[in-house]
């Protein structure tokens, strides 16, 4: 999710609107998803990765990744102290 309208492609309207839950524990609504782009190293070249079905949450002070859903997409999250690794499962 983010609250970057600008990084948006091809945004729909929700219908029903998804609740969110904030981290001060309040509610909002995403009533938007849509696709960002994002570039990404494979083997040291940069190319692009499409994420789909981004919510879009205005009152959201940056954008986050969910672990749990990459996960459930096949990808594999791997952290250590300085970094986080994204990778295609097997």
């Amino acid at each position: 999710m983010s609250p970057h309208k600008a990084l948006f492609q091809d945004l729909r309207p929700l219908s029903p609107p998804v609740a969110v839950k904030l981290g001060d524990h309040s509610t909002v609504y995403a009533s938007l998803c849509g696709e960002i782009s994002v570039a990404v190293s494979i083997n040291g070249t940069m190319s692009p990765l499409t994420l789909q079905r981004v919510l879009y949450v205005s009152r959201l002070g940056c954008s986050l990744l969910s672990v749990p859903a990459l996960g459930s997409h096949g990808w594999i999250v791997s952290f250590d102290a300085t970094h986080c690794k994204i990778a295609q499962g097997s």
